[in-house]
């Protein structure tokens, strides 16, 4: 791991410890911070209770501690930093006890917005240039989206609907191939003779289909072929919609500077809005 872009628990900790006014550690004239020497050993105390803090949050993630030591310190990389200090100092807030105990994907949306705007708070606290502070507010949303495991879980069912909806028409995609492999035989009729007047082919409200085999395979190939073209889609409108509010933020963030209005009053457009004229823009580079 290259040092120049990490930074040791050491420092880390002596930093918080600063910011949390306490009496072990104090600020030279040229900024560092150094360790009130008749008091290291409560200093000593801090730095591993922090480093037993930051194990537990790694342990959530399924990272070892060894992955990001060197030697024996850890090295957290430098753009991490401002993150894994708001997490520490926070480390018996709501959200960040949710995320010790079920990983980041489980907090709830207001968790998340709690978690997210402290850390925009905590990470801009210093910044006086509007226009960077605003940059970096983008980034750290940018950096920390919510998706959380209930929305992820929404999302498997309704593919795991579609697929189920296919099987039910045309046979388990896992069977085909197979000696054993049957049209589906309870929700489907299993077609054995043409001529048979008296075949039934509404059955549960689904069309048995008098397929072969191979007729199936290449309807699932399809299948396949148009969940990729549609994540390929989805990326596209995905980085339109990211420039469209980019530029959103940026145009109006300049405006507020030239009126002298306070940033935190900016109205911006709403999601669905941004949506409509994404997908515009989309088709008319689709359609070029």
């Amino acid at each position: 791991m290259d040092l120049k872009e990490t930074v040791t628990m050491y420092q880390v900790s002596k930093e918080l410890a600063l910011e949390s006014n306490y009496d072990f550690v104090k600020k030279e004239d040229d900024g560092n911070i150094k360790i009130v020497e008749e008091k290291r050993n409560t200093f000593d105390n801090y730095k591993k209770e922090q480093v037993k803090k930051l194990t537990d949050l790694l342990r959530v993630k399924g990272i070892e501690k060894s992955a990001i030591k060197n030697g024996r310190d850890f090295a957290i990389p430098i753009e991490s930093k401002e993150y894994i200090k708001y997490l520490l100092l926070n480390y018996t807030s709501k959200s960040v006890k949710a995320i010790r105990k079920h990983g980041l994907e489980s907090l709830s949306y207001s968790q998340w917005s709690e978690l997210v705007n402290g850390l925009v708070e905590y990470s801009t606290k210093d910044i006086e240039d509007i226009n960077q502070k605003e940059e970096k507010r983008c980034e750290i949303l940018a950096q920390h989206q919510y998706f959380s495991i209930e929305r992820h879980n929404r999302l498997i069912d309704k593919f795991s609907r579609l697929l189920k909806e296919a099987e039910l028409r045309y046979g388990e995609f896992e069977n085909l191939g197979s000696e054993n492999s049957d049209l589906p035989k309870r929700e489907t009729t299993e077609v054995k003779n043409l001529s048979d007047e008296s075949i039934d082919l509404h059955v549960d409200g689904y069309n048995a289909r008098l397929l072969s085999e191979n007729d199936v395979i290449e309807l699932y190939d399809y299948l396949e072929k148009s969940i990729y073209q549609c994540f390929m889609k989805f990326g596209e409108v995905a980085d339109i919609f990211s420039e469209i509010r980019h530029e959103e933020i940026e145009n109006k963030v300049i405006q507020a500077i030239d009126d002298n209005i306070n940033p935190d009053e900016i109205t911006y457009d709403d999601s669905r809005s941004v949506m409509e004229e994404t997908l515009k823009e989309f088709h008319i580079k689709r359609n070029k």
